[in-house]
């Protein structure tokens, strides 16, 4: 009724589904362990994953700088589920929950081995030792970055045009995606567009990315000297109906150069602007 779904999202929809419960009943079974009340343990539970869930949403409203930005997106656990949900099989987010899963798992036996009194030698050096190969493992991680499009269009892969254009960089690329908070509501396709510059991004380690919320006057001043101006876009209410200039704008900066895409709302067009500007 709804449309059609490709076997690929569906596929790749469901493996995330059952890598994030894992995820989430692990912590869980963490916090019904070290929380004795039960009523606090499941209230503690869902406030924590709750946060986890929305915690990548803060480097939109604020600038938290390039390392908090990477930790918030660390925590968040439908941050790293977002791939599977449009059917990239990601083998970083793959290890991401799997890893998440078996860590909480640990810290629930040696708080249940703790409460038993079984915390001898031989149960420490296997705990230091399963901490080093964690942290071995986390780090590893961080470097790989294999993603397969399974969609049939490939509409989240980057041509080998446009890699060969980014094989050219040779300084750095700072690509910054003016993004109104509203719009992200009434459109969530944004998020196609700024997970689409995060992939075109992450092709080259010259190429650093920004989202930031233009909500300041400073800022809309700025991009009006790039020749960026706010789109009216109109929202209803039961009783009211307000138009308000929203920004989806993408700035490219090189050598002292800028270039700029205006306004896009969509992923579709966006490899050929960007290959192109």
């Amino acid at each position: 009724i709804f449309g059609n779904v490709e076997w690929s999202q569906f596929f790749c929809g469901y493996l995330g589904i059952i890598l994030f419960s894992f995820c989430a009943v692990s912590f869980s079974f963490l916090v019904f362990t070290l929380i004795e009340n039960t009523a606090a343990a499941f209230v503690t539970s869902a406030i924590c994953l709750l946060a986890c869930n929305s915690i990548h949403n803060i480097p939109l409203y604020a600038d938290t700088g390039i390392f908090v930005s990477f930790l918030i997106k660390s925590i968040s656990f439908a941050w790293n589920f977002d791939a599977f949900a449009k059917g990239i099989l990601s083998l970083k987010q793959l290890i991401y929950f799997l890893l998440a899963s078996v860590f909480f798992i640990f810290l629930t036996v040696v708080k249940v081995e703790g409460l038993k009194g079984n915390c001898n030698e031989s149960f420490r050096k296997i705990t230091r030792l399963f901490l080093v190969t964690f942290v071995l493992l986390c780090s590893a991680c961080s470097f790989i970055n294999i993603k397969i499009d399974l969609t049939h269009s490939r509409k989240f892969s980057i041509t080998e045009y446009s890699k060969k254009i980014i094989s050219n960089i040779s300084e750095p690329v700072s690509i910054t995606y003016y993004l109104s908070s509203s719009l992200k509501n009434l459109y969530p396709q944004v998020k196609d567009v700024s997970d689409y510059l995060e992939t075109f991004s992450s092709a080259s380690d010259e190429i650093s990315f920004r989202i930031v919320n233009p909500s300041n006057q400073d800022l809309q001043k700025k991009l009006e000297d790039y020749g960026i101006n706010g789109q009216p876009i109109r929202t209803n209410s039961v009783s009211s109906s307000t138009v308000t200039n929203v920004y989806s704008a993408v700035v490219i900066d090189y050598l002292g150069m800028t270039e700029t895409i205006p306004f896009v709302l969509s992923a579709a067009t966006l490899e050929f602007d960007l290959a192109q500007k």
